[in-house]
């Protein structure tokens, strides 16, 4: 189920005649004139002295309201617009960017046979899915490198053993020889549009 983020915004503002408030406008697309999307946050300011102060703002990421496609995901312009003690206003129109990413989700890995003869095959698989902001729900991740993980007895670091890629439905599936008692784990890092995750691993017993 696809649901609301609530995230912070925030800044430290200056001016000569002090700070009497700072709101955020965050817009997707080529420019503002033409944004195909825009969340936009007004901010708690705290004074740290007479002419500086820090505005955090709560800017809430709704499929329901402002995040209806999933081209949306990407590059984010934040735009700061303070108003100083004098009641002048200003935009700040610098190149302040933020990442808003699809979230993903993955089963845990789940590893056959158990228990498995030394020597013999295991096959590993999990499956991803990733947020759907049209459909309101998890939709298969299709095509995506994934990376098999192996960890030898119940402590120490996970290591790679394969890099793969999910199929149409999401799935990611493969066999490996059965060496020793360990967990194995599918790890996805994420892109530039999607939330990295890991899945929970399944320990096998090797007889």
């Amino acid at each position: 189920m696809v649901k609301k983020r609530v995230f912070s915004v925030s800044a430290t503002v200056s001016d000569p005649s002090g700070v009497r408030s700072v709101s955020y406008e965050l817009w997707h697309g080529a420019d503002r004139a033409n944004a195909d999307g825009v969340l936009v946050g007004s901010s708690h300011c705290v004074p740290l002295n007479e002419t500086t102060s820090f505005c955090e703002a709560l800017v809430t990421a709704d499929p329901n309201t402002n995040l209806r496609s999933n081209a949306l995901a990407g590059v984010w312009t934040i735009t700061p617009v303070a108003t100083d003690g004098a009641g002048n206003v200003t935009r700040g129109d610098g190149a302040y960017l933020a990442r808003i990413k699809r979230p993903t989700y993955m089963t845990q890995t789940v590893a056959t046979p158990q228990p498995v003869t030394k020597g013999k095959d295991l096959t590993v698989k999990a499956r991803m899915t990733v947020a759907s902001w049209q459909t309101h729900q998890n939709a298969p991740l299709i095509g995506h490198q994934v990376l098999l993980q192996y960890r030898k007895g119940t402590s120490g670091p996970f290591v790679t053993l394969k890099k793969l890629k999910t199929d149409r439905n999401g799935w990611a599936s493969t066999t490996v020889k059965a060496t020793a008692d360990g967990a194995y784990r599918y790890d996805f890092a994420g892109t530039s549009l999607t939330v990295a995750t890991t899945g929970s691993a399944d320990y096998v017993d090797v007889k």
